[in-house]
């Protein structure tokens, strides 16, 4: 059964009952499904497995990055557009404040907080990707400390 992103969010936020345990998401990279949905897989006491469209398909996402960097383009923005994936729905599932996605994307990094935070908002918004490149954090990283240290 496949199912918007409200309605898993829906269904997500139903009111505790009792103390329960956190829900953790299992991600599965089958092949046939539509890539505008997430797909409900199963849903447990505390879990629901769901699979992300633009995970199927890391090896495409990667070569969008190297081809981004070469560029000289903005990766984080590159690969959102690239996959289709609103800012909200990134703000949704990473609960990275919209105004640091927004300034990551347009390389304003005098709105971004310290550099600890950064690298982690980095992370954790290539990891919504299914992605781990320290090398893109790493360049992103220099340019946020040149950027922090000229101003």
């Amino acid at each position: 059964m496949s199912m918007t992103l409200p309605e898993l969010e829906k269904l997500l936020n139903l009111p505790a009952e009792e103390e329960q345990e956190p829900v953790v998401f299992k991600l599965d990279s089958s092949e046939n499904h539509d890539t505008s949905h997430l797909t409900f897989l199963s849903q447990g006491k505390n879990s629901v497995v769901v699979r992300f469209p633009h995970l199927d398909n890391i090896e495409k996402l990667n070569e969008v990055v190297n081809q981004a960097k070469q560029d000289g383009h903005n990766v984080f923005l590159v690969l959102r557009q690239t996959t289709d994936t609103s800012l909200d729905s990134v703000y949704k599932m990473t609960k990275l404040q919209k105004h640091y996605l927004f300034a990551i994307e347009n390389n304003d990094y005098m709105t971004l907080p310290a550099a600890v935070y950064v690298r982690g908002f980095l992370n954790v918004y290539l990891n919504f990707f299914g992605l781990k490149r320290n090398d893109v954090v790493e360049d992103f990283m220099q340019k946020y400390s040149k950027a922090r240290y000229l101003a």
